[in-house]
């Protein structure tokens, strides 16, 4: 993390709102002199929900500030496709409690949803990383690939290269979803 950049791009864009540094801090839980010193790149090691935190108060993208994007704003797509996936989320915990199971059933679904949650993390995890190395390998893959590939076909192949374990480590526990739910009822 190139804590020198993170800083600066905090700070630019509490002065873009004209936020004082208090504000951000009453916002985030930290004292004044925190925010001080990210800004200052005197904390080299920010913990990534506080990144979160400072970029949501400010409205813009955590990988903006970490520099790992120039996109500083959400789109209006982005901000209806979280908007979406949040409605969904909360309509699975609604429809768990909502279908008169017991406890113990509601308790299974939210541990499977969670455990579901998990795994797509993974793979965006490792997706985003992909993406963030896909600048360094681009060149070496278009050499390699360039007679018998479309531009977009080499970087499909290098981003399924790279999340290839994740993918199947999904896969399996997908299909091991039903054994999963009988042991667990079995063991209420």
């Amino acid at each position: 993390m190139d804590v020198k950049l993170v800083g600066e791009r905090i700070k630019e864009r509490r002065l873009e709102l004209g936020l004082t540094m208090q504000e951000i801090a009453d916002k985030i839980n930290v004292n004044k002199s925190t925010i001080q010193r990210y800004e200052s790149g005197k904390i080299s090691d920010i913990k990534t929900p506080i990144i979160e935190s400072i970029a949501n108060f400010l409205d813009v993208s955590p990988l903006w500030i970490l520099g790992r994007t120039e996109i500083k704003v959400h789109s209006e797509r982005y901000e209806k496709a979280t908007h979406l996936m949040n409605l969904n989320y909360r309509s699975v915990m609604n429809w768990s409690e909502d279908q008169a199971f017991s406890e113990v059933d509601t308790v299974i679904i939210r541990e499977h949803f969670h455990d579901f949650l998990s795994h797509y993390k993974k793979i965006i995890e490792k997706l985003a990383n992909a993406q963030y190395r896909w600048r360094s390998s681009e060149e070496t893959y278009f050499k390699l690939y360039k007679d018998r590939l479309t531009e977009e076909e080499i970087r499909e192949l290098f981003l399924k290269n790279e999340i290839e374990r994740e993918l199947d480590a999904a896969s399996e526990w997908i299909k091991a979803l039903p054994s999963w739910i009988a042991r667990n009822e079995s063991s209420k």
